[in-house]
């Protein structure tokens, strides 16, 4: 059984571990240390990939407007 606090009649608080903070900035890509000098990437691979990821993310936004207006012509012409 669990003990509980006299006063407040409650189980204890649940114990928490440490935090773990990173020492440094990490790579936006794959997570390893990367020199503070550099912005979001740790070399040219990585920065090449987050530049896909933007321009991917920028098409499916694109791609999502285009089929709500679709979408929506649609509503419209079957009223």
């Amino acid at each position: 059984m669990s003990e509980f606090h006299p006063k407040s009649n409650r189980p204890p608080p649940p114990e928490r571990s440490p935090v773990v903070a990173s020492s440094g900035p990490v790579c936006a890509v794959c997570g390893v240390p990367r020199d503070p000098r550099k912005r979001e990437t740790c070399s040219d691979k990585c920065r090449a990939e987050l530049s896909r990821r933007d321009a991917l993310r920028a098409w499916d936004r694109e791609i999502r407007i285009l089929l709500a207006t679709a979408l929506q012509k649609l509503d419209e012409g079957a009223r």
